[in-house]
């Protein structure tokens, strides 16, 4: 009787490792098939499909990251930013994640979420010339005028060759009425 329940508890056991494979396997499969789909620009059917895979999976980050992709195209920006919200919740150092989180914030104009959002970017990377012009940019819609104009420079010091970075330096400079400084830029 003793080596039956063992072998019940085994049997339970085995069955439920190999349905958790099976449900990553089929959550895989949908979410290439989404990416087939979005390859194809048939947006709506590329949701459905990442909607799938998060169905079988929940802790799915990249299917919640490519499906706030697709809702961005179609401009379902609550969507996609509930969606790269969740993608970063579960992978806090989902890099692109982050940054279409940040980003999204600065499309709705909820600035004062915007500035927590691309301050944990530039913490965690640090290097990404990228994240320091969306945080330049986000400063400088909030008019936060020498936040802005430091985080171009810090931007510029990591890739001295972005022209929309030497822009919005610029336009900074003019607000502040340094105009031949702008000039220069």
């Amino acid at each position: 009787m003793k080596y039956l329940v063992l072998l019940f508890v085994s049997l339970f056991l085995f069955s439920c490792s190999n349905s958790t494979e099976d449900e990553k396997r089929e959550s895989s499969d949908f979410f290439l098939r989404g990416n087939a789909k979005w390859k194809e620009k048939e947006y709506h059917e590329a949701v459905k499909w990442y909607t799938e895979a998060i169905s079988k999976r929940p802790d799915f980050s990249d299917a919640y990251y490519n499906r706030g992709l697709v809702y961005q195209i179609l401009e379902k920006n609550d969507e996609a930013l509930a969606d790269f919200s969740k993608a970063s919740e579960l992978d806090a150092k989902f890099a692109p994640a982050l940054f279409k989180k940040a980003e999204m914030l600065q499309t709705l104009q909820r600035f004062d979420e915007a500035i927590p959002a691309v301050d944990a970017l530039v913490k965690s990377f640090p290097d990404s010339a990228a994240n320091w012009t969306l945080k330049g940019d986000i400063l400088l819609q909030k008019e936060d005028l020498s936040g802005s104009l430091s985080s171009y420079d810090r931007s510029l010091a990591l890739d001295s060759t972005s022209i929309e970075t030497l822009i919005n330096k610029g336009v900074v400079l003019q607000e502040m009425n340094e105009i031949d400084l702008a000039e220069t830029v």
